[in-house]
Parts: C-alpha cells; structure tokens; sequence
C-alpha cells in the first residue's frame, strides 16, 4: 500500500508532504504525490511547476522516501469513498 498525498503548491500542500513523508516512512511504505486541482476543478489539470513538483519529490527522497508523482482533482471523492485511513491536513499558523 503506498501513501498519497494531494499537493498543491500552496503551504497546505507543504504541510500534506511533510506529513506524508512522515506517515510513509513510519510504515515502510511509497510516497505518491498528486498534483491535484486546486478549489475542486472537474478537469485534470496541473498546477504545481514541475520543479515544485521535483522539489517535492526530493524532500521524501531525502528522507529515504521513495516518490511519485502523478496528475489529480478528486480530493473530496478520495475523503469520502476510500476504503483506507485517510488523513487530512492544514498548514500550520506558521506556514508550516
């Protein structure tokens, strides 16, 4: 089972890769990084740079993570219909 983490190139998605490193390294599991839509788009559209998205990649790989990243838009409907834990996260007062 791999973690997934929706990133957009905000601090919320910041904060969703940290702990996405985080939760993938204390299970021994793969990091999978969605470049998702931002505020619910119906189309599939990236809206991270891919050197934001590189970047992001690096920070697991770092951490001994490996990552992938791939397209995405379908936050709500993940939250809603997985049938696995699932994690919510928000960017710290600090922009972390």
């Amino acid at each position: 089972m791999s973690i997934v983490v929706g990133f957009v190139p905000t601090p919320a998605g910041e904060a969703a890769v940290t702990a996405g490193i985080a939760e993938a390294k204390l299970r021994n599991e793969d990091l999978v990084i969605v470049n998702s839509a931002r505020e619910g788009a119906l189309v599939d559209k990236p809206v991270a740079p891919d050197d934001v998205l590189a970047q992001a990649a690096r920070r697991a790989t770092d951490a001994g993570v490996k990552a992938t990243v791939i397209p995405g838009s379908h936050a709500q409907r993940i939250l809603i219909q997985a049938d696995r834990p699932v994690l919510a996260v928000k960017a710290g007062t600090s922009g972390t």
